[in-house]
C-alpha cells in the first residue's frame, strides 16, 4: 500500500516544469515528489526480507528450490528491464518527469499481482505451512 501511495505521490509530483522554486521545495509538486520519495525509501529495504519470508511461506515445500530460483531470475531480469522502461518512458516524453511514470505503473501492476494470491493464513492468523 505504501509503494502504490508513494507512486501517486510521483505522478501527482509531474507538474508543469517551467514553473519556477521561490524557495527549495515551496512547491506542492516538489513536496509530493519529496514524499513519495520518502514512502519509497521507507517501503523498499524491509520489502526484501518480506518478500523472501512471504516467498517461504507461500511456496509448497517440494518446489521451494524452483520458487527461489524463479525468484532470483525474475530479479535479475527486473534489474534492467526497469531502468530500460524508464529510459524509453523518458525519451517518448521528451522530459525525466515521464520516466516516473513506468515506475508507477509497475507498482500498481506487483499491487495488483499480490492481490491475486492466496491468503494462507490458518484460523490463529498464523501463515500456515
Amino acid at each position: 500500500i505504501m509503494m502504490c501511495l508513494a507512486a501517486l505521490a510521483l505522478i501527482a509530483s509531474l507538474g508543469t516544469p517551467d514553473q519556477p522554486a521561490q524557495t527549495l521545495f515551496s512547491r506542492v509538486q516538489d513536496q509530493l515528489f519529496l514524499a513519495g520519495g520518502t514512502l519509497v525509501g521507507i517501503a523498499a529495504g524491509p520489502l526484501q526480507s518480506a518478500s523472501r519470508t512471504f516467498l517461504a511461506r507461500l511456496a509448497p515445500a517440494e518446489e521451494m528450490a524452483a520458487a527461489f530460483g524463479l525468484y532470483a531470475v525474475s530479479g535479475k531480469a527486473i534489474s534492467f528491464t526497469g531502468p530500460l522502461l524508464v529510459a524509453f518512458a523518458t525519451w517518448a516524453g521528451g522530459t525525466q518527469r515521464a520516466g516516473l511514470i513506468p515506475i508507477a505503473v509497475l507498482f500498481v501492476i506487483g499491487a495488483a499481482v499480490l492481490l491475486t494470491l492466496p491468503n494462507r493464513r490458518g484460523a490463529s492468523g498464523q501463515f500456515s505451512a
